[in-house]
């Protein structure tokens, strides 16, 4: 398992979320994925379409935090993401929705429809977890 300074080091200069509306605040780095506030907020986003993760962004989610714990912290920071109920069923529908995330999907479902084909391998080298990972 690796520490979690050389997993923040590994993503330093990796694009993990993208803003799809005009904002201040375009993109989102290990800086803002570390920090629990930004974070919901951003994964709020994506549940409404108005952001997407990167390959890269999901990929540091599961390194840094695992999909579970991010769960657990997930339901205890807040009541209303996503939809049940009970507190059990609440982290295990969190842990699902984050296995399930599709990159950038929101952009390419846009791209798709005018058009432009998007896959993986058009994306910037940025957006991308690192090899070593």
């Amino acid at each position: 398992m690796r520490e979690k300074k050389d997993i923040v080091n590994a993503y330093s200069n990796k694009t993990l979320g993208i803003r799809n509306y005009k904002s201040e605040k375009s993109e989102f780095i290990v800086s803002d994925f570390i920090d629990d506030e930004i974070l919901y907020e951003f994964l709020d986003e994506i549940v409404s379409g108005e952001s997407d993760i990167t390959p890269a962004g999901k990929a540091f989610l599961k390194a840094y935090y695992g999909f579970k714990q991010l769960a657990e912290i997930i339901k205890n920071k807040n009541t209303h993401f996503l939809s049940s109920e009970s507190s059990s069923e609440k982290e295990n529908e969190i842990y699902i929705w984050l296995e399930n995330l599709v990159p950038m999907e929101t952009i390419s479902t846009i791209q798709n429809m005018k058009g432009n084909f998007v896959n993986n391998s058009l994306l910037l080298p940025d957006l991308l977890p690192p090899e070593d990972m």
